[in-house]
């Protein structure tokens, strides 16, 4: 009778053991298939979502860019070597372009922590510096510009001078902004010490020489000259106002850019799948919404100001037109 009773607890305990076995096996089986389904872009979608990044950029959408570059770091698989580059890129077009210095700051630091063998220490250094000192921290800036360069030393690494055209000092701050002018792809190019060099012999110093040639010639002073400087002023503070304004653009989110999607995916984009076109709804998602924010910029502008509008000037026989504050 208990010879009987032990075996029936054993098959019990076996049959228990056996369906806990064949649930673990299942659920691993479930986490992998999982996993596999999210493992981030493939190395075709990587090198789109990087075309488009690019575009981005070039295009002067320097905040959806960066959001773009960190969708690649987050979901792409990389090597460490891509990773660093894209980091830096990130953390210049953070500091060099949307003036966000506490965002190329955390990537800065992000690069040095992950990725200690980098080629861009040198300039990581510097740029970190900077940043400290633009975001008022300047004690810490100090602490960090000593450590970065020898005991002692008082000259900020953007102030070294590298060169010198004639009498006037070309320093490390006036060769990192000209190339941080440059297209993304030859940003890359310079970023190395010995790719600045090649910058710095073959660009900047034609451009100095040329510019102490004007100078010499007085075309400072030239009619044309200053003409041209009056209208690049305005363009430029035109510029510097719309991106004051629109710094604020809302952030890109997929679930926004599938909900774009699903409203026009049979009139705009045919029935195709959203994985298959997500680069086109995301540039046609940002041209509309950027559209709707620029409408309502003008809507304020035009409340603040009285404008005036003479057809008859242009030959059109109609009444002059008055809006906005003090207008009707």
């Amino acid at each position: 009778m208990y010879e009987e009773k032990a075996r029936s607890y054993i098959k019990t305990n076996i049959i228990v053991s056996i369906g806990f076995a064949l649930t673990f096996v299942m659920l691993v089986a479930l986490l992998v298939k999982i996993g596999s389904t999210n493992s981030g872009l493939s190395a075709g979608r990587t090198e789109k979502a990087t075309t488009y990044a690019n575009n981005l950029v070039s295009n002067g959408l320097y905040y959806q860019a960066a959001c773009e570059f960190e969708n690649i770091l987050r979901e792409a698989k990389l090597d460490d070597k891509k990773k660093a580059n894209l980091l830096f890129i990130l953390g210049n077009l953070y500091m060099d372009n949307l003036k966000d210095y506490q965002n190329a700051l955390a990537t800065y630091i992000k690069l040095k922590t992950y990725y200690p063998d980098n080629p861009y220490t040198t300039e990581i250094n510097q740029r970190v510096v900077t940043c400290l000192e633009r975001i008022g921290r300047h004690v810490e800036a100090q602490a960090a510009l000593q450590s970065a360069t020898q005991i002692g030393s008082i000259e900020s690494p953007q102030d070294k001078v590298i060169a010198i055209v004639g009498k006037r000092p070309i320093t490390m701050s006036d060769l990192n902004e000209a190339i941080s002018e440059l297209p993304e792809t030859l940003q890359v190019k310079y970023s190395t010490p010995q790719g600045k060099l090649e910058f710095l012999r073959g660009n900047l110093l034609t451009s100095e020489l040329l510019y102490n040639l004007a100078l010499r010639q007085g075309l400072n002073k030239d009619a044309v000259y200053l003409k041209r400087i009056s209208k690049l002023e305005k363009n430029l503070l035109v510029q510097m106002a719309y991106e004051r304004e629109v710094k604020d653009f809302p952030k890109v989110s997929e679930t926004d850019l599938r909900l774009f999607f699903e409203a026009r995916k049979d009139s705009l984009y045919k029935g195709k799948k959203f994985e298959e076109v997500r680069n086109e709804v995301a540039q046609d998602y940002i041209r509309t919404k950027r559209g709707e924010y620029e409408s309502k910029l003008l809507e304020k502008l035009v409340a603040g100001e009285t404008i005036e509008i003479y057809p008859e000037s242009l030959g059109i026989s109609a009444p002059a037109i008055k809006f906005g504050g003090g207008g009707e």
